[in-house]
């Protein structure tokens, strides 16, 4: 069956005489309908083959098969019987007419044909056609419903039979029952009374364990709130420790901050009223020497040794006699503090010079002005980071829900939280491999890092090796933190997981540290391995880089 190429339907036009074709192809085609065209019968009945049309407007004569025959073939195929034919033909007899009729057409048009005539037969038929196609279509969901209803009621007859059949037995039985009913009626209400009791009995049991499960829910809710403020106390009590190292680390860049400003409020107040009548003192010459001297500051090494500088000076000064250069003993040690400590060759000119002390010293003034600037760059940077980490760390999340986040930025903040007790005695060594970012509670894995780290510190006495490895593993993601400290006696090992318990003296330690870590890697469906011998202690975390959110959030 076709589908229409839009509202009008498909026609297929057979005639042997191209004039005919041409003239109904342009007035159907003008009119909406899609127009097939075939020349002879053999033609038509290979083209409908590959696209049905809705109606056929067919010549009856034509060379080879004739119309008559075509249309006797398209009604005798499955495919094609139901296609309305309407014959086109010089033959008016009536005889030819019903030989048409008989052959399956619905219609003949005479020729010569009149345009109007065929496009008002061909709504017409195709109006019918699809009245046809509905009623069709009707016809088969109704022979399918009679078909189903008397599925129905063959089944409903069989039911009817069956039912009848075992009405029957159970009426026998239920003769039967009677007879024993009557014996066991006594027995019976007995058995009510003892059933009636043990429901209440029930009853009684179900209410109680209702309770009991509504306390244990709240228990559990209670449970899941006091393990948030446990993390979050130790996290506090954590921070509280390391402030002091962090005050120090913030007041070191401040104070550095501090001194730097009073050297440029020192240098301006002094010197801003005589800095115009300065430089219009300055030769050209003398100007290039000024701003080269500035320019050697800037690329001066910043961390030479009082002993380096001492040196410097009287090599310095040496070649400076040589040259029979008056004051050599302070231009010398001017030049070292500007950052001139080699080749003063290029300056000898300015050396030279009369007023070369004063020029060196407003040039040494500049210097310390530009290296404040820098300290004071510098020192800003470095609070900021610490300010930064504090925050980071300080920060809790309660909305529950995981985000991505990437582990070594994480160790990072809590390693920058630590650097006070780092710096006088610690190695850090990082060993940082491929770390893609991972759904995780980031404040609560901050925890596991502060206590790893801070037990390691601990069991070296702040003075060893701290060793981070972070690699992946298949679809694992493995931290290790390792100390050479003096490890863990094997007696203790398998206890350590324990809460609140410590070898550490009262005050010093809760025993909640590597519960916290492990209910913490817990609840990221991870895991913690832990190794030890003197010398060399090992933990190592392994966390999924594909976290599974709901077993995560239970």
């Amino acid at each position: 069956m076709s589908g229409l190429a839009n509202e009008k339907g498909i026609i297929l036009i057979v005639d042997d005489t191209p004039a005919s074709l041409g003239i109904l192809f342009e007035f159907l085609s003008d009119f909406g309908f899609r127009v097939l065209v075939a020349e002879n019968g053999e033609s038509a009945l290979n083209k409908v083959k590959y696209a049905l049309p809705d109606l056929i407007l067919l010549d009856v004569l034509m060379p080879g098969i004739d119309g008559f025959e075509t249309c006797r073939r398209l009604r005798a195929s499955p495919a094609t019987q139901d296609i309305p034919v309407i014959f086109m033909t010089a033959l008016s007899e009536t005889v030819d007419k019903i030989r048409g009729l008989t052959f399956g057409a619905v219609d003949y048009i005479t020729k010569p044909i009149d345009a109007e005539e065929v496009l008002a037969r061909v709504t017409v038929h195709l109006s019918l056609r699809q009245i046809t196609k509905r009623l069709k279509e009707q016809n088969e969901r109704l022979e399918q419903e009679i078909k189903e209803r008397d599925r129905a009621e063959s089944a409903l007859k069989k039911l009817t039979l069956e039912l009848e059949r075992r009405v029957e037995e159970r009426t026998a039985e239920i003769s039967y029952s009677n007879q024993l009913l009557a014996q066991s009626n006594q027995m019976l209400q007995q058995e009510i009374a003892e059933r009636l009791q043990a429901e209440a009995e029930l009853e009684r049991s179900r209410s109680s364990l209702q309770t009991k499960a509504e306390l244990l829910e709240q228990a559990l809710s209670e449970l899941q709130r006091t393990q948030a403020q446990i993390i979050l106390s130790e996290k506090m009590t954590a921070l509280g420790q390391l402030i002091a190292g962090v005050a120090h680390e913030v007041n070191n860049p401040v104070g550095a901050i501090r001194s730097s400003v009073v050297n440029i409020s020192e240098f301006l107040t002094e010197n801003l009223k005589q800095l115009p009548e300065f430089f219009q003192g300055l030769s050209k010459e003398r100007q290039q020497d000024f701003f080269a001297l500035l320019q050697k500051s800037t690329q001066q090494t910043p961390s030479l040794s009082s002993k380096e500088k001492r040196q410097f000076k009287r090599d310095l000064q040496h070649q400076l006699e040589l040259q029979s250069i008056k004051n050599a003993e302070s231009l010398a040690s001017t030049l070292v503090n500007i950052g001139v400590y080699d080749n003063i060759q290029p300056f000898l000119p300015l050396l030279k010079d009369p007023d070369s002390e004063k020029i060196l010293k407003t040039a040494y003034q500049f210097a310390t002005v530009q290296r404040s600037t820098i300290t004071i760059t510098a020192a800003t940077e470095k609070a900021t980071k610490i300010v930064s980490a504090l925050k980071t760390y300080a920060r809790y999340d309660h909305s529950g829900s995981k985000v991505q986040a990437n582990i070594i930025e994480e160790i990072e903040t809590v390693l920058i939280l630590y650097h006070n007790q780092i710096k006088h005695g610690v190695e850090v060594i990082k060993n940082y491999g491929e770390s893609p970012s991972i759904p995780c509670y980031p404040d609560e894995l901050n925890q596991v890092w502060t206590n790893l780290i801070h037990n390691a510190l601990q069991a070296m006495n702040n003075k060893g090796t701290l060793m981070i490895d972070v690699t992946r593993q298949a679809e694992n993601l493995l931290v290790s933190i390792t100390d050479n400290g003096k490890g863990i006696p094997p007696e203790i090992m398998p206890r350590i997981f324990e809460p609140f318990f410590t070898t550490k003296p009262p005050g010093e330690g809760s025993g909640l540290g590597l519960d916290i870590v492990n209910n913490i890697v817990a609840k990221h469906q991870g895991k913690i391995e832990v190794s030890s011998k003197p010398g060399n202690t090992t933990f190592t975390v392994s966390l999924p880089i594909n976290l599974n959110q709901e077993t995560s959030n239970g």
